[in-house]
């Protein structure tokens, strides 16, 4: 009884350590199959799902040969889109605050669809029209057109962008409260992959004080500050064109000249204000007394 006892103690203590050895065999079996599944260890999977979660994806884990398609290969590829999806968000991002800065810039400007509905103004533009961006937009350009500018040139405008997707130039527009002002426009086009014009965007600098300095360059180049009459100069350029347009038209024009008797004594007695005052009527009764197309 006791050998037999003994003997059954032996088989229960190879069977033990024979399952134990099984079981270690399993657990060591499976944990290399755990690793090679997950690609590092759990606590370095956990690791990097946190930092990735955080934001953070600059870390960089080596993966071992064999482990391509594991866990931590598949979070890697992963950490490295997001990251390129990061960079190109900053990048939309600063795009897209630049583009806001330059829509505020001191320039007007006007975007319509491909239609020519208009989608957007800034406030340079509302300071230059005098349409705010709930008055005009829905509304088409001709809105503010001044009636100066006949079909061919808005022909020619057009046909201009059709060609080459560009216009700029000088045109006259009406302000919200009537006013005509003059400007300068400049029109892109803006297309799609296929070609296809999917907006407008109007460019606009407002040049009234820049057309209103030219008109006093002009007229105090030409004529006479006293009496708003052509001055020498302009006098002598208007008479060699009838000159030249006498001879080749065979045409007669008549020259009259006028002297105020006694204007010296006036000056000397009475002062230069009357005089400057006597050659201002004389002017202005002057001018009603001929043509438009005439000089005096």
């Amino acid at each position: 009884a006791i050998i037999t006892a003994d003997n059954n103690v032996l088989i229960f203590k190879v069977l033990f350590i024979a399952t134990s050895l099984l079981v270690a065999f399993i657990i060591l079996r499976f944990s290399k199959t755990l690793f090679m599944t997950l690609g590092s260890s759990a606590m370095e999977i956990h690791m990097l799902i946190q930092k990735i979660g955080k934001g953070n994806f600059n870390t960089r884990i080596p993966t071992e040969y064999g482990m391509k398609g594991s866990v931590l290969h598949g979070l890697l590829l992963l950490q490295d889109k997001l990251q390129v999806h990061e960079m190109e968000q900053k990048k939309n991002e600063e795009k897209l605050r630049i583009a806001a800065i330059c829509f505020e810039s001191h320039d007007g400007i006007l975007i319509t669809d491909g239609n020519g509905v208009i989608l957007s103004v800034n406030k340079a533009f509302t300071d230059i029209a005098g349409y705010t961006p709930e008055e005009i937009v829905g509304e088409m350009p001709h809105i503010l057109n001044s009636g100066r500018h006949s079909l061919e040139f808005y022909h020619e405008m057009w046909d201009s962008i059709d060609r080459t997707g560009y216009w700029h130039g000088e045109i006259w527009s009406r302000h919200r409260d009537g006013e005509i002002f003059a400007k300068w426009l400049n029109i892109t086009a803006v297309k799609t992959k296929d070609g296809i014009v999917s907006h407008y965007i109007g460019l606009y600098s407002d040049i009234s004080e820049y057309r209103q300095a030219q008109d006093k360059i002009r007229k105090l180049a030409f004529f006479d500050q006293l009496t708003d009459l052509p001055n020498r100069f302009l006098l002598s350029e208007r008479l060699k064109q009838v000159l030249h347009a006498a001879n080749r038209n065979k045409n007669h024009y008549a020259l009259l000249f006028i002297d105020l008797d006694n204007f010296k004594s006036l000056n000397d007695t009475l002062g230069h204000s009357i005089g400057d005052l006597l050659l201002k009527q004389v002017a202005q009764r002057l001018s009603l007394c001929v043509r438009k197309e005439d000089t005096v």
